[in-house]
């Protein structure tokens, strides 16, 4: 299980996953480095930040699809991605595993 700095992380992201500024941002919260927080994380966590962010706003959007009352469009923009093709690339992935 994540601890300390990594464990604050993964909750932001948790409540938050759209969250949307760079990791560098998010890093400075905790005044590290986003290098140094990544290797936190990935020590701590057993997964890479990005990869955790990842599925945290994939599942989300799953759950928004699973709803039926949300576009793709729609999903892309609350789950955080930079674009609806962004989302359908990311949805790929991790679907076709």
């Amino acid at each position: 299980m994540c601890a300390g700095r990594t464990a604050s992380g993964a909750g932001l992201l948790s409540d938050q996953p759209a969250f949307d500024q760079s990791y560098e941002v998010l890093a400075s919260r905790f005044a590290v480095s986003y290098r140094h927080l990544a290797r936190l994380f990935q020590q701590a966590c057993g997964v890479g930040l990005k990869q955790y962010h990842q599925s945290l706003r994939l599942d989300l959007a799953r759950r928004l699809l699973k709803d039926g009352h949300w576009s793709v469009e729609r999903v892309a923009e609350r789950c955080g991605f930079a674009s609806p093709q962004a989302f359908r690339i990311a949805w790929r992935q991790t679907e076709s595993l």
